[in-house]
């Protein structure tokens, strides 16, 4: 019910760029792990995997078509737990769960206010440098499924 190293839902957690397993103190594009390397699906992957290395199997990180279908089959609902944005997810069941809008971490600064969260997929185009993300934004509204590099650090919603 929380991101990795979150110890409460509304927690952002830790920062990852996409394919490591370890936080850093300067995400860049020279000391990403994963770019240039022919990675399109670290799902269940205990190298790439983050979700799988710290919480072990079944967890892994959602992939970009579990995403679309959380935007395209649940009910989006702002909300703000204990001081933090972001939004409560509704599932056609009437489960939910709340994401916070963590922001992410470029080089050495966090940029905050709206969600970013890693998928476990490459970009759809095969590139070597890019992967698909979940984005959100409380306060325009907003959220896709997009892409961008991998160097950048975004937290991790795990699911099983």
């Amino acid at each position: 019910d929380c991101n990795i190293g979150a110890n409460a839902l509304y927690d952002y957690g830790n920062y990852y760029a996409w394919g490591e397993t370890y936080t850093k103190e300067s995400y860049t594009p020279e000391n990403s792990k994963t770019i240039d390397k022919n990675i399109h699906n670290i799902s269940s992957s205990y190298e790439y995997d983050v979700a799988r290395r710290k919480l072990g199997s079944p967890w892994r990180i959602p992939t970009k078509n579990e995403f679309e279908e959380l935007i395209e089959e649940c009910t989006w609902v702002k909300g703000e737990v204990l001081g933090n944005s972001g939004y409560i997810v509704i599932g056609p069941n009437g489960n939910r769960i709340f994401l916070p809008a963590a922001g992410y971490y470029s080089y050495d600064t966090i940029d905050s206010g709206s969600g970013y969260y890693w998928s476990s997929s490459g970009a759809d185009d095969a590139s070597t440098v890019t992967a698909s993300f979940l984005y959100f934004c409380p306060y325009t509204s907003s959220y896709r499924v997009d892409w961008t590099g991998r160097w950048d650090g975004y937290t991790i919603r795990p699911v099983f």
